[in-house]
């Protein structure tokens, strides 16, 4: 029960984080506040909805997880970037996002 309603807040969180511009909010686990923030910067003129928006965010911290990046880590910004670049496509899972967006960076990366 605890999972679905989490799961069925997680779009307002985010949109509440992501919009209204609130910087000592924090998300509990999957989010890591500075990895949101990360996002927003590249998400803020976008034209993504809060659904959109919410998958970019599952997929890019999902993508950090496997990686063990720290937020900090110059890499962030490009896995960012590839995790919107799939988002635009028709592709809707955050999972399969995040793969995507992977097997894009080992390619980029030879």
């Amino acid at each position: 029960m605890k999972i679905r309603v989490l799961h069925n807040l997680l779009p307002l969180i985010v949109d509440l984080l992501i919009f209204s511009r609130i910087p000592e909010l924090t998300l509990g686990a999957p989010f890591r506040r500075a990895s949101v923030l990360a996002v927003y910067r590249l998400l803020q003129n976008s034209a993504f909805g809060p659904k959109d928006v919410t998958r970019i965010c599952i997929a890019y911290e999902r993508a950090l997880t496997l990686l063990d990046l720290e937020d900090n880590d110059p890499l962030t910004e490009e896995i960012a970037k590839l995790i919107i670049e799939e988002a635009r496509t028709d592709v809707k899972d955050p999972e399969m996002i995040c793969a995507l967006a992977l097997r894009e960076l080992k390619l980029r990366s030879g």
